[in-house]
């Protein structure tokens, strides 16, 4: 179990610093971000776009399977009240104190006036509350992904509960049986590729109804790895087949590339049949992607070395804080006189620089104040034993 939790450690790591190079290049796509320069880069563009089509079923895979875990140290219970400590929270003290000042930098960055009060009193004017999962982006920015998880842990509970009951009993979790068929992983995608080909064409925005599915999905597949102990191994003793088909679906995007506008088949693939061959190629080339990466992390980043601990434990709090930081960072970098890569080599160094020294200085304070809290509590003292007490 420890060389399960390392490997799953390693991976929320480099995920999310992935995460942080992507929103560092966010001002250089085409594509239009919070801040955003007139120089671009078809690179960068197309490393965050691929990027952007795994790099979130891996997050949320990873995320369901450390929900499984969890769940099995805590329990259900245990585990919900720890996440709503952990998840929205944070969600509801950075809607009002991280998404206002974000949106006010993008503001001036494109050259706004207003100051911060005025702004303030326009953009608590301006929300408006309505039922789609794309208003937890909207307002604020990269929390959406702790509103999405907490969801996902609120859906899921009676799944795992009845996961946790079948195997009390004994009985097949079913998940491991498919993987262990011929292909039996390829058929894990068939249910995940069916729903995007339904509802992506309808749903087709970042962070719609077709992106909360399939991100579910990976969590869910998740949540499975690792309760059926057969799924791993699956992954595992098909890693080598898998590395060798990931370059082949991704070379499948050319098509879309030279004869589409590949970014329009993005934001709306339509009912067409082009569209519908665009989305079974990125359903399949999330798939396949993580399968590499979690095959790949399983087998060898099976090591916890001493910085792994700290780096897992700040992966929560690194993630909350690298956009707000990047977004300030970026729009004083932007106007500068200087070379594109040039940028965002600066706004990578000084951007992560902070980040890192702020979840440091809020990990030393926060230690300190739970050693004095520690501290302060009164010690309890048994009372004395009367002699003659009859028992």
């Amino acid at each position: 179990m420890r060389e399960r939790l390392n490997w799953i450690d390693w991976l929320k790591v480099v995920v999310v610093v992935g995460a942080f190079l992507f929103h560092a290049a966010q001002p250089f796509v085409y594509t239009t971000w919070l801040i955003n320069d007139s120089d671009k880069s078809l690179t960068l563009s197309l490393l965050s776009g691929f990027g952007y089509l795994f790099g979130m079923p891996l997050m949320f895979f990873l995320a369901g399977a450390a929900t499984w875990l969890a769940v099995e140290r805590r329990g259900i219970g245990g585990h919900t009240g720890l996440r709503l400590q952990r998840l929205l929270i944070p969600l509801v003290l950075g809607l009002v104190i991280l998404g206002p000042p974000q949106a006010w930098v993008a503001y001036l960055a494109a050259g706004g006036q207003a100051g911060p009060i005025e702004f303030l009193g326009q953009y608590l004017a301006g929300i408006q509350l309505y039922l789609n999962p794309r208003w937890f982006g909207e307002y604020g920015h990269h929390l959406w992904f702790l509103a999405f998880l907490f969801l996902y842990v609120l859906v899921t509970a009676p799944l795992i509960a009845w996961l946790r009951a079948r195997r009390a009993a004994g009985k097949d979790l079913r998940i491991g049986g498919v993987a262990d068929r011929p292909r039996g992983l390829l058929l894990l995608l068939v249910p995940v590729a069916l729903i995007q080909l339904v509802i992506r064409p309808a749903f087709p925005d970042y962070r719609d109804w077709a992106d909360f599915a399939l991100w579910l999905s990976y969590f869910v597949i998740g949540i499975g790895a690792m309760a059926d102990g057969r799924l791993m191994p699956a992954i595992l003793r098909r890693r080598r087949i898998t590395l060798w088909v990931a370059p082949v679906v991704a070379l499948g995007y050319l098509p879309f590339f030279v004869f589409t506008a590949a970014i329009d088949l993005e934001h709306a693939p339509g009912y067409t049949l082009v569209g519908l061959a665009y989305i079974a190629w990125r359903s399949a080339l999330a798939w396949v992607m993580t399968l590499v990466f979690v095959g790949a992390a399983a087998t060898y980043l099976t090591a916890r070395p001493r910085f792994l601990g700290w780096a897992s434990s700040m992966v929560l709090l690194f993630y909350v804080l690298h956009h707000p930081v990047t977004v300030v960072v970026a729009a004083m970098v932007v106007p500068l006189s200087l070379g594109l890569w040039a940028k965002y080599g600066l706004i990578v160094l000084v951007a992560g620089s902070v980040t890192v020294l702020l979840c440091a200085a809020l990990d030393v304070a926060t230690s300190t104040l739970n050693g004095r809290l520690r501290r302060s509590r009164p010690m309890s003292v048994a009372p004395p034993e009367t002699a003659g007490t009859p028992t």
